[in-house]
């Protein structure tokens, strides 16, 4: 984390993602200057003026003013030919990347929260940061574009400073190598439904697949682990729409996924929805006691054991529907052949044979995990609990390391 003793120099410190960091930075006690050729030449003096106004020294783009800053930050925008970097490069100061410095000094070792996308990143960080405001926790929003709640002089509007410990910002590709290189391991993500109108329509959270492919291609590709939340028993959720969950979960490739029931929480639109589709049994609702194994929420007897099947064995629905959902050969994904059978089985149960079957799955299930994984198939296992599906190559490079396998401890972590 930033403190007093640092200092910076911020080479094009008018962009926005550049500016953001030097205001918390700043905040946060440490030294900070930079210069903007678009400030020399007499551009944007209003966001020179917000920036000296809080303590921000702009000096000109001439690399005359370099000597002493413990880093110059960069963004990939700037070039070598510019002064300030040729000066640095000859003082031997270190040069850093934006997302560097946003990982490793403002992120590092804080509780924080990244969205994910491919549009609309911006407005929904500015959300969350609105919303964990109104609660009382005093975030550290770092944003790539003005929030207009928070643009009000000297704050220029892309970044909140809070506390320190509870940081949100956007997540792009150099965000999510930054976090990788600084320790983190793991992404999390609310996927919770499959199906995009009923992201849209019952939990008002209306991001598209594009978006949640490419939050888990940044992560993956950055070497972070990446896990999503699940939700099964929707209110106004189709039998189609509950498949479309268990096919977005097969082509995502995503590194594990949790489920849980749906739960009605007073207050929210979902709640009004269950109320006004009477799909609330008080009777249930008295003997809940999870949201992992049981439902408050009545859709009929047929559809009821339909949902109870596919919270426990849904990582036996993912791996039978893979070749199905990505529009390939089942002979490319030979686990398709193996975990099938035991979908299909289960399908086939009524109600008095599948509560009788439901405590054999766990066994079953290791017994058909270390099958697949011994003739080398990609899958999901149930592991660490009930209602995780982990994909193989991770679950596998845990064992082999004899980690304690919890949320935090993945195979991403493990040395290369």
């Amino acid at each position: 984390m930033a403190s007093a003793r640092d200092s910076y120099f911020f080479c094009g410190i008018g962009g926005s993602g550049m500016s953001a960091i030097a205001q918390v930075l700043r905040q946060r006690g440490a030294e900070v200057r930079g210069s903007d050729r678009g400030f020399d030449r007499g551009q944007n003096q209003a966001t020179a003026d917000c920036l000296r106004a809080q303590g921000i020294e702009i000096v000109p783009q001439d690399g005359s003013a370099v000597a002493g800053c413990g880093t110059l930050v960069v963004s990939t925008a700037v070039e070598e030919t510019i002064p300030d970097v040729r000066a640095a490069r000859a003082a031997g100061i270190p040069i850093r990347r934006r997302a560097q410095v946003l990982a490793e000094d403002i992120f590092n070792g804080h509780h924080g929260i990244a969205i994910g996308g491919t549009s609309g990143k911006t407005t929904v960080t500015g959300m969350v940061g609105q919303i964990l405001a109104h609660a009382g926790r005093r975030p550290t929003v770092v944003n790539g574009g003005i929030m207009v709640n928070v643009k009000k002089p000297p704050l220029l509007g892309n970044a909140l400073p809070g506390d320190p410990d509870l940081m949100l910002a956007e997540l792009d590709e150099r965000v999510a190598n930054a976090l990788k290189s600084a320790g983190c391991t793991i992404l999390k993500m609310g996927i919770e439904s499959g199906s995009t109108r009923v992201r849209k329509e019952v939990l008002q959270r209306p991001m598209s697949d594009n978006d949640i492919f490419e939050t888990v291609r940044l992560a993956e590709t950055a070497g972070l682990h990446s896990s999503g939340f699940v939700m099964v028993g929707l209110p106004g959720e189709t039998h189609e729409e509950r498949w479309e969950t268990v096919d977005l979960l097969a082509r995502l490739e995503i590194g594990r996924f949790r489920s849980s029931m749906f739960y009605p929480f007073p207050g929210t639109g979902a709640f009004k929805l269950s109320v006004d589709g009477g799909f609330i049994d008080p009777e249930k609702v008295e003997r809940l006691t999870d949201f992992t194994e049981s439902s408050c929420l009545d859709f009929g007897a047929k559809e009821n054991l339909f949902i109870d099947k596919l919270a426990v064995c849904l990582p036996w629905f993912v791996n039978a529907r893979m070749a199905v959902a990505r529009g390939v050969d089942e002979k490319t994904l030979p686990a398709v052949a193996r975990y099938a059978p035991l979908m299909e089985r289960v399908l086939a149960m009524g109600e008095s044979e599948w509560e009788f079957f439901k405590p054999e799955v766990r066994g079953i299930d290791a017994e058909a995990a270390a099958a697949a994984a011994a003739a080398g198939e990609v899958h999901y296992a149930i592991k660490f609990n009930a209602f995780m599906g982990v994909r193989d190559d991770y679950y596998l490079a845990e064992e082999r390391a004899e980690l304690r396998v919890d949320d935090w401890v993945t195979a991403a972590a493990l040395p290369k």
